[in-house]
């Protein structure tokens, strides 16, 4: 896919061009029924076809169409070995590629992970979690629900966690009231809509805590002062709100939650900007991402929207 807008203009193409671009582009995928991959020839092609995503990521699914996003860095580790370049000065930035190509493939490797949780506080809920490399590129993600799950999903054999960080309490003591970090993260983030949930022994779901819960069962090292190892891994409590509003210099905190008086059009607005800002973290390599591109376009279905109140 190279052409994202199907009339030639000698520019780079509008958003409002790609936009019109999308029924003819969707007519076209619709006569070639034996079509099996998309290769998006850089980023206006990419822009394009997650407005295809946006509008038709039902089809697409259904059919099984995958999409690989072509660009200088998806493509550097094939470059280099063309070039014949050879050294140790190049091989920090030929891992770095290939890694980047093999996530984009959508493989996985045995190299070290770092696992983000959203961990619900019970499995009625969905839990959210995704591992990256040491250099930071989504590997994977997904969304369970048991424990066992998670456990089966993090204990897969090609591939190691070193760090788990985790948005639910771990270490809970406290009979009543807040912790002292809830109470810490309140008064700095507070202004930002940003504070803390109050965890406490009183609350059934923290006696003990579910997280607490995983870490013994995983054999992960819950003292924040531990650094995680692939023999010894270590599990973190995070502050994804308070992360947004600092990473992202925002002034509150993105309103995606379900709550009273939020309509589905108001959380996806929610939700758009909140995928804008991730792809603005360029260690992530959202952009090269099979993985990255299908969840992208989750966040415009009504369906998904209301069901992520958590």
């Amino acid at each position: 896919m190279k052409r994202a807008y199907p009339w030639f203009v000698d520019r780079v193409p509008s958003t409002n061009e790609l936009e019109l671009g999308v029924d003819p582009l969707v007519r076209i995928l619709a006569e070639m029924t034996s079509l099996r991959a998309v290769m998006l020839m850089g980023s206006e092609a990419q822009k394009s076809w997650q407005l295809v995503l946006r509008h038709h990521a039902d089809m697409i699914m259904a059919r099984g169409i995958r999409w690989v996003p072509l660009s200088p860095k998806s493509q550097c580790l094939a470059d280099i070995c063309a070039r014949g370049a050879h050294g140790p000065e190049r091989e920090p930035q030929e891992r770095i590629c290939h890694r980047r190509r093999r996530a984009t493939e959508g493989s996985l490797m045995a190299d070290p992970v770092f696992v983000g949780i959203d961990l619900a506080w019970n499995t009625n809920a969905a839990t959210g979690i995704a591992g990256v490399d040491d250099a930071g590129v989504l590997l994977d993600a997904a969304t369970l629900l048991s424990d066992d799950q998670i456990i089966a999903w993090m204990s897969r054999p090609d591939w190691q966690p070193v760090t788990s960080a985790v948005d639910a309490p771990l270490i809970v003591t406290n009979a009543t009231g807040q912790r002292p970090c809830e109470r810490m993260i309140s008064r700095a983030f507070g202004r930002y809509k940003a504070s803390c949930h109050t965890s406490n022994l009183g609350v059934a779901y923290f006696n003990p805590p579910r997280g607490a819960t995983l870490a013994e069962r995983l054999g992960w090292n819950l003292d924040p002062a531990h650094a995680g190892t692939p023999e010894s891994p270590g599990c973190i409590e995070v502050y994804p709100h308070p992360a947004m509003v600092a990473f992202f210099k925002l002034g509150s905190v993105l309103p995606y939650k379900a709550k009273s008086g939020r309509t589905v059009e108001f959380r996806r607005s929610a939700f758009v900007e909140l995928f804008d800002q991730m792809e603005t973290l360029p260690h992530l390599g959202l952009s090269e991402n099979l993985r990255w591109a299908g969840t992208s376009a989750s966040p415009l279905t009504a369906s998904m929207i209301t069901s992520t109140s958590m």
